[in-house]
Parts: structure tokens; C-alpha cells; sequence
């Protein structure tokens, strides 16, 4: 399913421009995390459940750009370049086996993401449907912010159409800031073997983003 694994690819790639850069605003809370600390925040395949699994290829070097221009180029990327490099202090990929499902989690000092939240939005704001540059299909992406969710929180929502083969999945994420950490949880859909969706449940990725903080207030000492 090499589709599905370049659609992983091309989240992942794309929450760059959001979740590794998921800042809040004013001085983040001078809480005593360690990366240790981080490593052992972060949400496990048990306590995620529902037949996921590591993936086994979680690095898949598949790259799609974006075909825009104007404004949206340049936002586009700078952002990237503001990235180049970067890598979250802990994360995990899983993989459902059945539907093909897969769940990104991540966490990350907040002071160390090089995107702040405001610029997302304002980014979303202007540039939410990006083409890929293959002309192969397009993503979508929204954004709000959520309550009840760490100190401030965002819910992302993606809709990725592929053209050849036909396929479109949606994916959900939550971006949050709880004291000096920038976490965050994005699932999206599985597909069977004609390329049709499978839709997660509903609510999904909330539940495991709530559970996640529960987690990490556990560990900071909250």
C-alpha cells in the first residue's frame, strides 16, 4: 500500500507547518521537564489500543510539495526552512494493520517548535488548500481553538483527495501547550484494498489527545 504510506508521509510532512510549531503566546511555564521526563510522557501502542501497532517503516522518506505561489509560497516556505532539522524529543508512529489507520503523537519542549500557534492560523487563514506540485491531488487544512486541552489547545482537521488512485481521507489532530511542553495527536483514516476510507471513530483523536495530557500532567507533577 504504498498510496497509503506516501498519504502518512504527506501528513506528517504537512503538520510541520502546525504541530511542530504548536507555540503559545507570552512566557511558557517554567515547569522541571527533562527529556527523560518527555520519553515517558509520551503515549504508549497499549494505551493506545484499537489494534494499533509501531509502525515498522516509521521514517518513510516519501516527499510531496505544494504547487502554490504568491504569499502562500513564501509562507510555505519558511516555514519549511524555519523546520529544517528539527525533530521532536519523543514521538510515535502507529499503524493499524486491519485498516491501515495511522496515529502520529509527539512531544517537545515548547521554546525548541519554530512555529508559533498565531502564525498556523494565519497561515490556515490564507493558504488552507494546498495542490501538491505532482499534480496529484490536494490537501485541505482548518483550524480552531479548543478548550479543556492543556494551557491552550488547537483541533486540526485534514482532508487529503488523491487522484490516481481515487482516494480521499480525513484526518483529525490536536496541537496543545501544557507548561513548557508543545504536544501533540493526529489520526487519520485507514482505506481497504479498492481505496475506500475507513473512518475512525468519532472522537478519536480527542479521547487520545485528553488521555495524553492526563499522561503528562502525571509526569510533570501537576
Amino acid at each position: 500500500m504504498r498510496a497509503v504510506r506516501l498519504l502518512a508521509s504527506t501528513l506528517a510532512a504537512t503538520m510541520v507547518l502546525s504541530a511542530a510549531g504548536c507555540g503559545i503566546s507570552g512566557e511558557a511555564a517554567d515547569a522541571p521537564t527533562t527529556p527523560a521526563d518527555l520519553r515517558r510522557a509520551l503515549l504508549t501502542p497499549a494505551e493506545v489500543g484499537n489494534g494499533f501497532t509501531v509502525d515498522p517503516d516509521p521514517d518513510d522518506d516519501s516527499e510531496s510539495g505544494f504547487d502554490v505561489s504568491g504569499e502562500c509560497r513564501r509562507l510555505v516556505d519558511q516555514f519549511e526552512a524555519r523546520d529544517e532539522g528539527h525533530q521532536p524529543l519523543t514521538k510515535l508512529k502507529l499503524e493499524n494493520t486491519d485498516t491501515r489507520a495511522t496515529l502520529l503523537a509527539s512531544l517537545d519542549f515548547a521554546d525548541r517548535v519554530p512555529v508559533s500557534l498565531d502564525e498556523y492560523l494565519r497561515f490556515v487563514r490564507r493558504c488552507g488548500e494546498l495542490p501538491f506540485d505532482d499534480d496529484s491531488g490536494t490537501m485541505r487544512v482548518s483550524a480552531q481553538r479548543v478548550e479543556d486541552l492543556g494551557d491552550d489547545a488547537l483541533r486540526l482537521s485534514v482532508e487529503i483527495e488523491i487522484q490516481e488512485p481515487t482516494l480521499r481521507l480525513r484526518a483529525t489532530g490536536y496541537l496543545w501547550i501544557h507548561d513548557d511542553v508543545a504536544a501533540q495527536v493526529i489520526a487519520f483514516d485507514g482505506v481497504d484494498e479498492d481505496f475506500s476510507p475507513i473512518p475512525l471513530p468519532n472522537g478519536f483523536a480527542r479521547s487520545l489527545a485528553d488521555k495524553a495530557d492526563r499522561k503528562l500532567t502525571r509526569v510533570l507533577g501537576d
